[in-house]
């Protein structure tokens, strides 16, 4: 009989004991789905990205530059197929080699500097799918309310044009283009017109709070945004105050300041 009461009392106390040990709500406990992902917060800039940049997604990129030169070859016969985000994203590092680096794509028409600064931007920011566009509103340029009326110019004396140009001197610098001087330097994009269009108003202690342009390691940690405003949606510089909006806004910049730009950040932005 004790002994039946001690087997008994033995079974009574493993059960305890056993059922303590059971994994409750506060105990750590593997995943019901061990396969199933960590939810992550698509919007979170890339490493690529500094906070608050403008972040130049797959959506843009496309419609300005996959769309128009590479689905035709690439979602037919071409290697690698590329139907959707996911291939072109999964084929990054080749589209940079091909596009940027080589520039051996696309095949029959090559891309424009600004197509290929644009595909940069977008896989040094780590190839997003969507695009995060700043909200813009621009500030006026410190120029006077009222401008004077230009006064009547003189008629025009003829000039006889040289057939050759004459070559450089001191007082006869050579042309401005930027024919044969690759790799664009920094030097020449801030005085293209960093200088003469940004930095009156991007400049170290402004009281608006805006990026200072005149350091050029806070334009590289912009570029997104700048290129992205000045290029692809051209709101920078502001107009000038009293602007007519049925006009061209008269601060922005010119085609060849604009492929200087893209040209300085396909190189590198050295």
């Amino acid at each position: 009989m004790i002994r039946a009461l001690s087997f008994i009392s033995f079974i009574f106390l493993t059960a305890s004991l056993l059922s303590g040990c059971t994994l409750g709500p506060g105990s750590s406990q593997l995943p019901l789905n061990p396969t199933a992902k960590v939810p992550t917060d698509s919007n979170k800039p890339s490493a690529g990205a500094s906070p608050g940049d403008t972040i130049v997604g797959f959506d843009e990129v496309y419609s300005k530059v996959f769309q128009q030169s590479c689905d035709h070859c690439h979602q037919k016969d071409d290697k690698p197929l590329m139907n959707n985000y996911a291939d072109y994203a999964a084929n990054a590092n080749d589209i940079r080699r091909q596009v940027v680096d080589l520039r051996k794509m696309p095949k029959k028409k090559p891309l424009s500097a600004e197509q290929i600064a644009l595909v940069k931007i977008w896989l040094d920011q780590g190839a997003q799918e969507f695009s995060k566009k700043p909200e813009t509103n621009p500030t006026p340029s410190p120029t006077p309310e009222t401008s004077p009326s230009p006064s009547p110019s003189p008629s025009p004396t003829p000039v006889s044009i040289p057939t050759t140009p004459p070559p450089p001197t001191a007082g006869n610098p050579p042309p401005s283009n930027n024919e044969g001087t690759r790799p664009v330097a920094w030097e020449t994009v801030k005085a293209a017109f960093f200088e003469k269009k940004c930095t009156s108003c991007h400049f170290s202690g402004n009281t608006d709070g805006l990026s200072s342009y005149v350091d050029v390691a806070t334009v590289k940690a912009t570029i997104g945004t700048i290129f992205y405003t000045v290029v692809i949606s051209p709101v920078m510089p502001p107009p000038p105050k009293n602007w007519d909006e049925n006009t061209a806004n008269p601060n922005q910049l010119s085609r060849e300041q604009k492929d200087l730009l893209s040209e300085w950040i396909v190189d590198g932005m050295k």
